[in-house]
């Protein structure tokens, strides 16, 4: 199996149909310097703060991390469509974010629940 780069994350919408999201330092600073620019500043708004103030926050950096994973890309989901194919499942959110922000955090919190369950076992 490939291993992909910590710059990049596959994230599931609730209808199955999957998408790249990536912050990579680089693609924010293409994103900040393209036609979706209110988008990075809004993101850096809720960064600097070290903290989500409100759910919306965290689907706002999602999809800041998808534009800058589809920038090149000829057709951009608008923020609302993204929003609804998000669904409401908040696990998939928060891991997505996490995922995004906080690689080898969350690397190390896979590998320790895949530790507790012992090879081969399923739930």
């Amino acid at each position: 199996m490939e291993k992909k780069l910590n710059t990049t994350h596959e994230f599931e919408f609730c209808d199955g149909e999957k998408t790249e999201l990536t912050l990579a330092f680089y693609k924010l600073y293409q994103l900040k310097s393209s036609q979706y620019k209110a988008y990075y500043e809004a993101y850096n708004q809720i960064t600097t703060k070290k903290q989500i103030a409100e759910e919306l926050d965290l689907v706002k950096i999602l999809y800041v991390a998808y534009l800058c994973a589809h920038l090149k890309d000829a057709e951009i989901m608008p923020e609302e469509t993204f929003m609804e194919k998000c669904g409401c499942d908040r696990e998939a959110l928060v891991e997505a974010y996490e995922a995004l922000t906080q690689p080898k955090k969350h690397q190390a919190s896979v590998n320790r629940s895949e530790e507790k369950q012992g090879p081969g076992s399923s739930e």
